[in-house]
This record gives structure tokens, C-alpha cells and sequence, in this order.
């Protein structure tokens, strides 16, 4: 029987590329005996499970360290992953919430509780433990593997399941409190589970938390209807909920009820790399007219609604052209309409592209088109603006609040007809739009320092500073 400050030893050679496959293997066995002996027989509460490391322990909650007199935050972002050497782009919203914050002289640092087994690979500490602590530009990053590699239980319906796999991951604030302190409040990002996490540490810690809603899938029926309450409880917890657009708050609030509200819009933040970034002007009339979409390649972007449209209004004219950047399931199969619509010869696939990158196709382009089914926001919009462009979108939920006369042209979704006359209609018109001006409005509205001052107001209010 296991008590409090006895350890689950888990022996093997330290994590390397040749032997983290098995190592993995030896934790899964482990944690799953583990568990079977001690959740199952009363023995250990949800509460008390440990995250997973080399050694397993059940340590005494230590004391908090003495805070600083700063009049400042000191803000913990909870996120269900941040970005690697291997995937730079995965979480980069969090990554310029937790600088620009740092930036206006909070304290400020990362907890990624769901992170991907696949990139554990390249970030295992020495020592093989599954929660790997390093920095990112001064800010600490706590990263937790244990959420992905924990094994499934079958002795637990799914709920419970899910509650000592949150439980878990709660526990990992552990370590970041003996080197940094507890944090003052706590920015959840997505209630699945990030949003479960934080309602975990304001029941152990009494520490307050708000929660930004960047998901349609609750309205959208994407969820089981055993995680619902766990969901909920996320909600309701919270301090403030946000959400990236109106039109979510909304759609959300019809699926969910009385558990979000009262909520309230906060934007996502503009990458600074754009706002940084130099505009270049409109392709001059003996270039290429170059139209760009970017983003996941899956049937809710639409992107096979944009090349049938594209093909109506421009097949066999090379002074026009089309890039559809990013990778996914779709991507074959795009591919392959492209040559069946006779196109390919004017649209380009050029894969899955850097910051960088994204940057430089936005400035070589003459405008951006969105063709989604379904978007909560739509940070591509936000981007192109930043770099003067005009832009054509669907209404799908976010682009709503994004594009007007000023800066492009609505549809509908899933009408490539609209979508094609709108095209065109761009084609000839791009001159009347201001560059300038689409990029001032875009900083004013979007830039890190304003949304994020709007959060510092925010938590200075929760905290009744």
C-alpha cells in the first residue's frame, strides 16, 4: 500500500531518441499498476494523483514562496500545448500573450498540460522525467507529457478517466511553485482541458482564474456528452469567460447555457512578426494578381470551395494566380481537383510554411481570401490586414467582427458562385483600398500591447487592484 512521500520508481537508462519508446512503455505499465493498486482500492484520491515523473511521488504540499511586493500580476497561462523546436507554431498566440505581458512588467510563465507525446522526443530532460522545465525568451515554459502518455484505465468510465488525468496535470503547478511561486491568477485557454486544469488548482490553490474560449466545438457537437459537465464546471469556475468573437460567445451560449455567462469578446493578439513587418504595395499591373489562403487542410476551410471558384472566374488567365499553403488530410485531394478543374498550372501548394514564411507570401500577394465553413476568429484576416491587404471572407462566426468596407468583401459559405464573383470583383477594384489605412486600423484594434493591456485591465479587476 502506498502513503503519502513514498515513491513509484520507474528504473531504466535515461530518455534518449533510442530508448524513449521503451521508456514510455515501462511508464505506461507502471503509472496503470500504480493506479489499479491505490485509485481502485480507496487507497489515493483523484486529488492527490501525482504527475508523472522518473520517480513518482506523493511529496507535502510545500509553502509558498514569499512574493515580491510588485503592484504588477504574476500570471500563469494553463494552455493544452506550447511551441517546440520541432512544431514553432504550435500555441504562438500564447507564446506573444506571456512576452507582451512580461513586456508591461508582469511576471509571467507557461504551464502546457496536454503536450504531444511526438515532441517529447527532442525536450526529455536528462533524467527521463515526463514534465520538462526550460525557458522561452526569459519566461518559464513547464511542459507535462504525462496527460498524452498515461495509459487508459478500462477499470474507469471515461469521466473519471478524464478527472485523474486532470488531476494529474493540477499537479504539475507543483514543481513551477518551488522555483517561481504560485501565481497570482491563472489565463486558461480552451475549457478542454485547460479550462478542467485550472478549475483543479482554484480548488487546491484558491487561486482565480479566467478562461478565453477559442473552440466551436461545443456548439458543433464535437463533444462526448460524459465530458459536458466536466466542461461546464470549467465554465463556471472561472472568474470571466471570454471569447475570441461575439459570434461564438453566442453560438456557445445557446449550446451551453447559464455555465458561460455572463461573458464577455476579447480578440486573439496579432504576432508581432506582422505588425514588425514592412507593407509592400500592390503588384503593379504587369504582375501576376496573386490570391493566398493559408491554414489546415481539412473540409471545414472550404479550400475546395475557393479552387471551384477560382476556376470559374480565372481558368487559363496567367496574369492570375492562387497560392494554398498549409498541409492536412485534404491536401491530395486538392491537389488533385486543382489538375481535374484544369488549374494547376496556376495554383500553387507550397506545404506547410515558417512564420516567416507566412509573412512573405502576405507580402507578395494582392489580397487574401478566407473560404471556411466555420471560424471562431480567423487569425489569418487579422495578419493580412496588419500587412495592408485587402481581404475576402466567408461569413463564418469571426470574420464578421474583422472584415467591412474598409479592408474587403463578406460572403456567404459554401457558395463557390459568390465567392468567384467576389474574386473577380477584387481583381478589378484592389486600388480603391488604402493600405495604409487597413493597417492602422488592424494595429490599433489587434496589436499585443492593446489586447493584452485590455487583459491586465481584466485580471487587475478579478484581483480587485
Amino acid at each position: 500500500m502506498y502513503k503519502r512521500g513514498d515513491r513509484l520508481q520507474i528504473t531504466g537508462e535515461p530518455a534518449s531518441r533510442t530508448n524513449v519508446e521503451r521508456r514510455e512503455s515501462d511508464v505506461r505499465k507502471a503509472i496503470a499498476k500504480f493506479l489499479f493498486d491505490n485509485v481502485m482500492h480507496d487507497r489515493l484520491d483523484y486529488s492527490q494523483v501525482v504527475s508523472v515523473e522518473q520517480s513518482v511521488i506523493l511529496p507535502e504540499r510545500a509553502m509558498n514562496p514569499q512574493q515580491g511586493e510588485s503592484t504588477m500580476p504574476h500570471v500563469l497561462f494553463v494552455v493544452n500545448g506550447y511551441a517546440t523546436m520541432d512544431d514553432p507554431v504550435l500555441g504562438a498566440k500564447f507564446r506573444v500573450q506571456a512576452r507582451t505581458l512580461r513586456d508591461l512588467g508582469c511576471r509571467a510563465g507557461v504551464l502546457a498540460v496536454n503536450q504531444r507525446t511526438g515532441e517529447r522526443m527532442q525536450h526529455s530532460s536528462a533524467d527521463g522525467s515526463l514534465l520538462i522545465a526550460d525557458e522561452d525568451d526569459g519566461i518559464p515554459i513547464y511542459r507535462d507529457y504525462a496527460w498524452q502518455l498515461l495509459p487508459g484505465m478500462k477499470h474507469l468510465d471515461k469521466a473519471a478517466d478524464a478527472r485523474v488525468r486532470i488531476g494529474m496535470a493540477a499537479r504539475a503547478i507543483e514543481p513551477y511553485r518551488d522555483a517561481h511561486g504560485l501565481p497570482d491568477i491563472i489565463h486558461a485557454h480552451g475549457a478542454k482541458w485547460s479550462g478542467c486544469v485550472a478549475a483543479c488548482l482554484r480548488d487546491k490553490f484558491r487561486i482565480p482564474y479566467v478562461l478565453t474560449e477559442h473552440m466551436s466545438s461545443h456548439h458543433r457537437k464535437l463533444t462526448h456528452k460524459w465530458q459536458r459537465p466536466i466542461f461546464e464546471e470549467a465554465y463556471r469556475k472561472s472568474k470571466r469567460r471570454l471569447m475570441v468573437s461575439h459570434a461564438l460567445g453566442s453560438r456557445l451560449q445557446r449550446a451551453v447555457g447559464q455555465a458561460v455567462t455572463p461573458w464577455s469578446a476579447m480578440p486573439n493578439v496579432l504576432d508581432p512578426l506582422f505588425a514588425e513587418a514592412e507593407p509592400t504595395p500592390a503588384a503593379a499591373s504587369d504582375q501576376p494578381f496573386r490570391f493566398l489562403n493559408l491554414g489546415r487542410m481539412d473540409p471545414v476551410k472550404g479550400q475546395d470551395d475557393l479552387l471551384k471558384a477560382f476556376a470559374s472566374a480565372f481558368r487559363g488567365d496567367p496574369s492570375v494566380r492562387l497560392t494554398i499553403g498549409g498541409d492536412g488530410e485534404m491536401r491530395r485531394e486538392l491537389e488533385a481537383l486543382s489538375n481535374r478543374l484544369e488549374i494547376h498550372e496556376q495554383v500553387e501548394f507550397p506545404g506547410r510554411l515558417e512564420r516567416e514564411q507566412v509573412v512573405e507570401a502576405m507580402q507578395q500577394a494582392s489580397a487574401y481570401v478566407l473560404s471556411s465553413h466555420e471560424e471562431t476568429f480567423a487569425i489569418p484576416l487579422v495578419e493580412a490586414t496588419a500587412l495592408g491587404k485587402p481581404v475576402i471572407a466567408t461569413r463564418c462566426g469571426g470574420p464578421e467582427e474583422i472584415v467591412d468596407e474598409t479592408n474587403g468583401v463578406l460572403v456567404k459559405p459554401r457558395r463557390p458562385r459568390e465567392l468567384s464573383r467576389a474574386m473577380q470583383w477584387m481583381r478589378q477594384n484592389v486600388q480603391t483600398f488604402d493600405p495604409a489605412e487597413i493597417r492602422r486600423r488592424c494595429l490599433e484594434q489587434y496589436s499585443a500591447a492593446s489586447v493584452m493591456g485590455q487583459c491586465l485591465e481584466l485580471y487587475n479587476k478579478v484581483l480587485d487592484r
